[in-house]
């Protein structure tokens, strides 16, 4: 019996959904990494952070979890961190934000790996899955500018900037966060620019952690889609 022409178009819709979450998801992190920088010191710069970086982990909620339980994990996580940010520039004590941004990179670890679990799941390789890698990928370097967020918050002054003035120094700015995310991509890709730099051993050891991370992330994920690409090309070729 054929379905009615409203199921049916709602079951195209969420088909849809289904295949551009990594989509959606990657254009939000390329815009909090890529965009939101070029609105630096405007009147507005902070709302811009906060409301983008909101998009970006509800995104990455929805992109990472197909089952009920990972999804309540993965709010559980979400909510503590999230609300936090939004109070920090509220008089949130440095313990509280601490807390909220381990709560964060709690999340974001936990939405990586279901990410990476899809994205290396045996099957074709795709736009989508193409898509799934790179957001994996920029969800570690956001992961990794909490993780030296809670470092400065806990170490004042674990970070600096060229002349040896301390990070802690963008507070009245707001630019903390922003800056950790543009050092965070500089170290997980090596560029090591050198214009913020690790002051103490917390802050080295968690950068270098990162850049480990980084080459091995590269390399266990082209080694894997390649395999994937290959195997399935030669199941293609051989006949049934």
């Amino acid at each position: 019996m054929n379905k009615p022409a409203s199921t049916r178009a709602r079951g195209a819709w969420r088909s849809a959904l289904v295949r551009g979450r990594f989509t959606v998801l990657l254009v939000l992190l390329a815009g909090l990494v890529g965009v939101v920088p070029f609105f630096e010191g405007h009147e507005n710069a902070l709302a811009l952070v906060h409301v983008t970086l909101t998009a970006v982990l509800l995104a990455a909620l929805y992109a990472s979890t197909r089952r009920r339980r990972d999804l309540i994990i993965a709010a559980a996580l979400m909510l503590p961190g999230l609300t936090g940010r939004w109070l920090s520039d509220h008089g949130l004590s440095a313990e509280l934000q601490v807390g909220a941004a381990l709560f964060t990179i709690a999340f974001l670890g936990f939405v990586t790996a279901g990410v990476m679990k899809q994205v290396l799941h045996p099957g074709r390789v795709t736009y989508d899955t193409i898509s799934g890698a790179l957001c994996a990928y920029f969800l570690i370097g956001v992961m990794w500018a909490f993780a030296y967020l809670a470092v400065e918050l806990w170490w004042p002054g674990a970070f600096t900037l060229t002349g040896n003035v301390a990070l802690a120094s963008l507070a009245k700015t707001h630019e903390e966060l922003q800056r950790l995310i543009y050092y965070s991509f500089v170290t997980l890709t090596t560029l090591g620019y050198g214009d913020v730099i690790p002051s103490n051993g917390p802050a080295r050891a968690v950068s270098a952690l990162e850049a480990i991370v980084g080459q091995m992330y590269v390399a266990i994920l082209v080694a894997r889609l390649v395999a994937l690409h290959i195997l399935h090309s030669e199941r293609e070729r051989t006949p049934d």
